[in-house]
């Protein structure tokens, strides 16, 4: 099978947390990890690792410059799978073949819920 480009994108604390858990299931594949403390290239070296910026709801500036950034790190990655376990899930919405919630509560109309961390 030939290797596949994914993108795995996660803020910092818990949601990193998840998407390390993850780690496994892209072995063999050409990953490049996105976060926004540069001190987590630590956790997935050798492997190519972006830093991203932060911007909570409150600062809409911010996170338009945040989208833009997002925008083109996905552009320039040239990804086959985009991996995210947030913040801003709903984001990606538009543009997603699959999105997967660990919580059954938060099952709705295009979302799934296939257990928890995967």
């Amino acid at each position: 099978m030939a290797r596949k480009r994914v993108l795995a994108i996660a803020s910092g604390g818990g949601h990193w947390v998840q998407l390390m858990r993850l780690r496994p299931a892209f072995e063999g594949q050409d990953v490049t990890w996105i976060s926004r403390d540069p001190a987590s290239a630590s956790d997935v070296a050798p492997a190519p690792f972006l830093v991203i910026g932060e911007a909570s709801r409150a600062q809409r500036l911010g996170v338009l410059k945040v989208i833009i950034q997002a925008l083109w790190l996905m552009i320039m990655v040239r990804h086959c799978f985009l991996v995210t376990t947030g913040a801003a899930p709903g984001l990606a919405a538009r543009f997603a073949d699959i999105r997967l919630t660990q919580w059954p509560d938060l099952v709705e109309e295009g979302v799934k819920h296939w257990g928890a961390v995967l």
